[in-house]
C-alpha cells in the first residue's frame, strides 16, 4: 500500500514538473518569437524612415532652387566685359578659384537669378556654365575670370541682350592666387627694371604696317605717331617717349597682373617662361580697323 502510494506520488511530480518545463519552453518560444517580431518592425520602420530621407533629399536635389546666401560679392552691371582689356592673354580658370556652391551662390546672387530653378551647371574648361529658369525665361549664365580679383557673369536669354557683370572673388579664395601673382610680378620686376623696349604698329588690317601705308590704306603717320619707347625706372614707373619735340617724356605708372602689363590704357601680354620674360603682340581698333601691335627690347 505504501508503495503504490510512493509510486503514484512520484508520477504526480514528475508530470507537474513536465508541464512546467513545456509551459517554460512555450513562454521561451513566445518570447523569442515575439522577439524577432519586434526586430523585424524596427527594421521596417528604419528602412521606412530611410526611405522617407531619401525621397526627401531627392524632392530637394530635383527642386534646386537658387536662393543667395546674402554675401556681397560688388556684383554690378557693365556695358561690355569687365576688365576685357586684360583678356588678350589666358585668365586664371574660375573653375580652379570657385567651387560649385560658391558659383552657384554668385549667380544666385546676380540680379533676376535669385530663386529661380538651377537646371544645368557644367564646368566647361576654365569657366562654370549654368542654365537657370525663372519666372518663365530660360537664363544662361556664364561665370569667368576677368583679371586680378575681378570674376565676371555673362548672362543670356533668347531675344535679348547679353548682359555683362561684374563682382570680386572673395579674398580667401583668391589668396593663393594673388601669392602666386606677386611672385610672378617680381620676377618680372626683376627683368624689366633698367630695360629699354620700343612698341610699334607692325600690321594694319593683317597687312605689313609700312606696305599698308605705302598703298595708302593706312594713315601716313601711322608708324611715326605709333612709335613710343619705353623705359622701366622702378617696379612701378615707366618712362615713355613718342616722337615729336611736341610729345614731352612722360613718367606714368604701370601695373603687373598674373598675365598683363598695364600702362597708359594699353594691356600688353606677357608669359614667364623658364624665368624669362616674353611678350605677345595685341591688337586695338582704330577708327574701325584692326592694328597690330608688338613691343621689342633696345638693349
Amino acid at each position: 500500500m505504501k508503495l503504490k502510494n510512493i509510486v503514484i506520488s512520484v508520477t504526480v511530480i514528475l508530470a507537474v514538473i513536465g508541464g512546467s518545463l513545456v509551459y517554460i519552453g512555450h513562454n521561451s518560444d513566445t518570447d523569442q518569437k515575439e522577439k524577432h517580431t519586434t526586430k523585424k518592425s524596427d527594421r521596417s520602420k528604419s528602412s521606412s524612415s530611410s526611405s522617407t530621407k531619401e525621397a526627401a533629399s531627392e524632392s530637394q536635389s530635383e527642386n534646386n532652387i537658387l536662393i543667395s546666401s546674402g554675401k556681397d560679392y560688388g556684383i554690378q552691371l557693365y556695358h561690355g566685359m569687365p576688365g576685357a582689356g586684360a583678356l588678350t592673354a589666358k585668365p586664371t580658370a574660375m573653375t580652379k578659384m570657385l567651387n560649385r556652391e560658391t558659383v552657384i551662390d554668385v549667380v544666385a546672387s546676380t540680379p533676376n537669378m535669385n530663386r529661380g530653378k538651377l537646371v544645368n551647371i557644367v564646368a566647361a574648361g576654365d569657366n562654370w556654365e549654368l542654365e537657370v529658369s525663372n519666372n518663365n525665361t530660360q537664363y544662361k549664365a556664364k561665370v569667368m575670370h576677368a583679371q586680378d580679383n575681378k570674376g565676371a557673369v555673362v548672362v543670356s536669354t533668347e531675344g535679348a541682350d547679353t548682359l555683362f557683370y561684374g563682382f570680386t572673388i572673395p579674398e580667401s579664395l583668391y589668396v593663393p592666387y594673388r601669392q602666386a601673382e606677386k611672385e610672378k610680378a617680381d620676377a618680372v620686376h626683376d627683368q624689366l627694371v633698367g630695360k629699354k623696349y620700343r612698341i610699334s604698329p607692325s600690321l594694319y588690317d593683317g597687312e605689313n604696317t609700312d606696305q599698308a601705308m605705302n598703298e595708302q590704306k593706312a594713315p601716313q603717320n601711322l608708324a611715326h605717331d605709333g612709335i613710343q619707347d619705353i623705359t622701366f625706372i622702378t617696379d612701378s614707373m615707366v618712362r615713355v617717349k613718342r616722337s615729336g619735340s611736341y610729345r614731352p617724356d612722360r613718367d606714368v605708372s604701370y601695373t603687373l597682373n598674373a598675365t598683363t602689363l598695364s600702362f597708359d590704357y594699353q594691356n600688353i601680354p606677357y608669359s614667364l617662361i623658364n624665368g624669362t620674360v616674353s611678350f605677345d603682340s595685341w591688337t586695338t581698333n582704330m577708327d574701325g580697323h584692326t592694328v597690330t601691335w608688338t613691343i621689342t627690347p633696345m638693349n
